[in-house]
């Protein structure tokens, strides 16, 4: 009878270690994912950023005067600077930034606009631009909502709203520039 007792023991035992294990696995998996969700969401604000920062340098190759350079050098630095600020979180909680068809999608959807802008000139040139501002930034608005949602880690969050602090500002300027030039 005793030998039962012990053999229920150890059986009982090595089952708890096995459900912990799994347990772990599971809560391993599902870390796994958090960091790939945001990496995918890192990734995205990457090619969102780098869309912003090749239309300023267009604007800037354009000459753009007054207010309207003086803006397309602020994105340029502003959009710039979280660029490296984004690839730093990623770094530092070792997530890595998914590239994806979502990621392509945005690189794509900036290269398009470009090429719109690339073929224009002067004041028609200013006023697409900052229409161009003003459309991307609002819709970056709304990315970065979902985003905010969307993001597991507490500095993933942190880094989206306040990314998402100094868009809503590039869109006012935008949107005061845009009337000023019409």
């Amino acid at each position: 009878m005793r030998d039962r007792l012990n053999a229920r023991a150890i059986a009982a035992a090595f089952t708890a270690v096995l459900f912990a294990a799994g347990g772990g696995l599971v809560a391993a998996r599902a870390a796994d994912r958090a960091a790939g969700m945001d990496g995918e969401i890192l990734a995205q604000l990457v090619a969102l950023n780098e869309n912003e920062v090749h239309a300023a340098q267009l604007a800037e190759k354009k000459d753009a005067e007054g207010p309207v350079l003086s803006f397309a050098k602020m994105i340029r630095e502003d959009h710039g600077r979280n660029i490296n600020d984004t690839e730093k979180l990623g770094d530092k909680l070792n997530i890595d930034l998914k590239k994806s068809t979502a990621v392509d999608s945005m690189r794509d959807e900036g290269e398009r606009v470009l090429d719109r802008l690339d073929a224009l000139k002067g004041d028609e040139f200013e006023r697409s631009f900052l229409d161009e501002m003003v459309s991307g930034h609002r819709a970056a608005l709304e990315k970065l909502d979902e985003w905010i949602r969307e993001a597991q880690s507490p500095e993933v969050k942190s880094h989206l709203q306040a990314t998402r602090q100094r868009v809503a500002f590039h869109l006012k300027e935008a949107e005061r520039l845009q009337g000023a030039v019409r």
